[in-house]
C-alpha cells in the first residue's frame, strides 16, 4: 500500500546538521528493517526520497533518450545532488553540509510531507516563500489549475 506524507513539523537542527524525521514520515524509509533515505537538494528544499519514489524518478529518467543534450544535463546535475543517507533509529538524519548550504538550512526547520517524499525547509524560506498574499493554498490551486488549461488549449489550437 502507498503511503500518503501530509503534515508540516518544525524543528530545530543541531550545530551539526542533525534534524528530526517525524515517527509518522519514517515508516515511508523502512525497508527489511533498514532505515535508508536519499536526500536530493532542488529548488531551495532538501528532499528525502524513500526507495520507491528514487526508483519512479529514475524509471522516468530512462525514458527519455540518453543522447539528448538536456536529459544529459539533467542526469548529471540530478546525480550530482543525490546522496544516500542513513535515518537512525532515534529518528535523526544528518545533512550534509552541502546540501544544508544549497537550501539556505538555519537552526529552524520545517519538515514536511510531500506525497510520496518528505521536504526539509528553512522555516525562513519558506515562510517567505508560502506565507504571503499570493500563495495561500487556494491561489496555488487555481495558478496549477490554469496553467494545465493553458497547456490543453494550447495543445490543440490550429495554426494560423
Amino acid at each position: 500500500m502507498e503511503m500518503l506524507l501530509t503534515g508540516k513539523h518544525e524543528y530545530q537542527m543541531d550545530s551539526k546538521g542533525r534534524v528530526i524525521i517525524p515517527v509518522e514520515f519514517r515508516n515511508a524509509f523502512s525497508v527489511d528493517g533498514i532505515s535508508e533515505v536519499n536526500l536530493l537538494s532542488i529548488n531551495d528544499r532538501i528532499q528525502l526520497l524513500p526507495r520507491q519514489a528514487l526508483k519512479e524518478l529514475i524509471s522516468e529518467l530512462k525514458s527519455h533518450s540518453s543522447l539528448d543534450e538536456d536529459t544529459m544535463d539533467l542526469k548529471s546535475t540530478l546525480y550530482s545532488n543525490l546522496k544516500r543517507a542513513e535515518l537512525k533509529q532515534d529518528g535523526r538524519l544528518t545533512i550534509p553540509p552541502l546540501f544544508r548550504e544549497d537550501a539556505g538550512l538555519e537552526k529552524s526547520v520545517y519538515v514536511i510531507g510531500a506525497e510520496d517524499r518528505v521536504e526539509i525547509w528553512s522555516a525562513s524560506k519558506w515562510n517567505e516563500r508560502f506565507e504571503k498574499p499570493g500563495k495561500k493554498l487556494g491561489d496555488l490551486f487555481q495558478k496549477v489549475h490554469d496553467k494545465r488549461y493553458r497547456k490543453d488549449v494550447n495543445l490543440y489550437q490550429k495554426d494560423g
